[in-house]
This record gives structure tokens, sequence and C-alpha cells, in this order.
């Protein structure tokens, strides 16, 4: 039987191939750290909780204000816009008696009888009628001038403006009202106008 004896690798090829594991070793050593790094910079860390902004909290006493301020600002327009129509009014009538401090203004405007302050105000098919003083109509709104029934009205107006919440002042203001009518009506009949012809006037 014959046997075939393979040659030994030559020491210079065995010393290359020593040479080219320890360069491949020293690379893969090299580039682990930088493949870590990538790693870590690309998966998310799962422990750290992403940054939430932070939102201011609604200032409730601050909205409560501002909405308090537009409800007295509308309400002090719409009084200013009301009293200024109302002696837009008397400027355009022609007065015609003047009384005890007291001024007959008769107006064109389609308007019904009132008082503001010193002025009665009355529309003019009124002021055709004879002895326009004693009439009715004038000596019930002449009680509202002397009892001083819009200076009353402006006081509770003001009040109403400033509480407009309050649904206490705009009762309130009704009840004047009507005390104000209550008044007017009973310096009318102590005046001596008959009970039935007030009615039907």
């Amino acid at each position: 039987r014959c046997y075939t004896v393979q040659p030994d690798i030559q020491p210079e090829q065995r010393q290359i191939q020593q040479e080219q594991n320890q360069i491949k070793e020293q690379v893969q050593i090299q580039a682990r750290p930088q493949q870590e790094m990538q790693q870590a910079t690309v998966l998310p860390d799962s422990n750290r909780s992403l940054p939430i902004p932070d939102r201011k909290p609604i200032d409730w006493i601050l909205v409560s204000i501002i909405i308090y301020a537009l409800g007295v600002v509308c309400l002090i327009i719409l009084r200013l816009l009301s009293a200024l129509k109302v002696m837009e009014i008397i400027r355009r009538g022609r007065t015609i008696v003047k009384k005890d401090g007291c001024s007959i203004v008769i107006s064109s405007d389609n308007i019904r009888p009132f008082s503001w302050m010193n002025s009665i105000v009355l529309p003019e098919d009124m002021a055709q009628s004879e002895s326009l003083w004693n009439s009715a109509v004038v000596r019930h709104e002449h009680s509202h001038v002397s009892h001083h029934h819009s200076i009353e009205l402006l006081a509770i107006d003001i009040l109403s403006a400033f509480q407009w919440f309050n649904p206490t002042v705009w009762l309130l203001r009704h009840d004047l009202c009507c005390v104000q009518e209550f008044q007017a009506d009973a310096s009318v009949l102590e005046s001596g106008l008959d009970k039935l012809e007030y009615e039907k006037s």
C-alpha cells in the first residue's frame, strides 16, 4: 500500500495568513464602536420620554373681567345713544309753552308723549288742543318732571350698566318705573281731574 505525503505549507505562507487574520480582527475591533454609535443614534431610547410643550392654563379671572367690561361698555353706549336721540327730538321740536320751569315741546316725529328733564314732548296732533296745559296727558308728564323721575331713571340706568349681570338691578328698574307711573297718576287725580275722564285719556 502506498501513502502520499502532502508537503507542509511553507513557513512564509503561514506567516502571511496569520498576519491577514490579525488585520481582519483589528478591523472588526475598530468598526465595532462605530456600529454601536450608529445604533445608539438611530434606535430610540425607550427609557427617555419626549419633552412635552408647556401649555399655559386659562386665566378665568382675566376672561371674567373682559366679559364684564364688554357688558359695561355696551350698555353705556346704548344709554348714551338713547339719551342723544331724545335730546335730538327735543332740539328739533318747537317750544310753545313754558310754565313753572317746564317747557312743552311739539315734535313732528311719530312719537308718544314723554318727558325728559324739564321738557314735555308731545306729538304734532296734540298741539291743536285747547287748554293744552290742563289736559290729562300734560298733567301726567308734568308730574314726572316735578318728581324728577328722569334723574331717577338716569341713575338706575348707570347702576344697571355696572351691575348688568345682577338680575335684581333689572327688577329694581322695572319696579321704579311702576312706582313713578303710580306717583304721576296719583298727582293727576289729586289735582281734581275726574277719574273716569282720566282713564279715557
